[in-house]
């Protein structure tokens, strides 16, 4: 079926506005090339967004999205009320979904880290911090 067919089809049964090419969808930036015959997507946009909203766009960048030395482990989880409590202001979590966001769309150079960081949601400690900090110093340094 040719692409004018299926919009006259769908149109039959829904209201349709033909917006032209697409340029922009969720975040992405959508460019292609009938030339050269390649589609090239880029969330630089939506990095840009959570390196401000997490206060990184200022942060000196970094070449590695982790220091290879450093180790995560489940023993470093905060394991007193006071611990948990000074981890509780820290927006772990929305960092490390943000981050998941960029990994999923178009940043395969950090899935390996975010795939280890979501490992510690649930109970985060200050070095997982560190690293989710590494994670975004990086991200500057790339920007997409």
């Amino acid at each position: 079926m040719l692409q004018n067919d299926f919009k006259v089809c769908i149109g039959a049964k829904f209201k349709l506005t033909n917006l032209g090419a697409i340029s922009w969808l969720l975040g992405f930036t959508i460019s292609h090339d009938c030339a050269a015959c390649t589609i090239t997507l880029s969330q630089h946009g939506y990095i840009s967004t959570i390196l401000h909203c997490f206060n990184f766009e200022d942060c000196k960048p970094l070449a590695m999205p982790m220091d290879p030395n450093i180790q995560l482990l489940k023993g470093q989880c905060p394991t007193t009320i006071e611990e948990m409590a000074e981890m509780s202001v820290v927006p772990y979590q929305e960092a490390v979904g943000s981050l998941n966001w960029a990994a999923v769309g178009t940043r395969p150079d950090i899935v390996f880290m975010v795939g280890v960081l979501l490992q510690y949601l649930e109970n985060p400690g200050p070095i997982h911090w560190e690293v989710v900090k590494q994670v975004f110093r990086y991200l500057q340094g790339t920007k997409d």
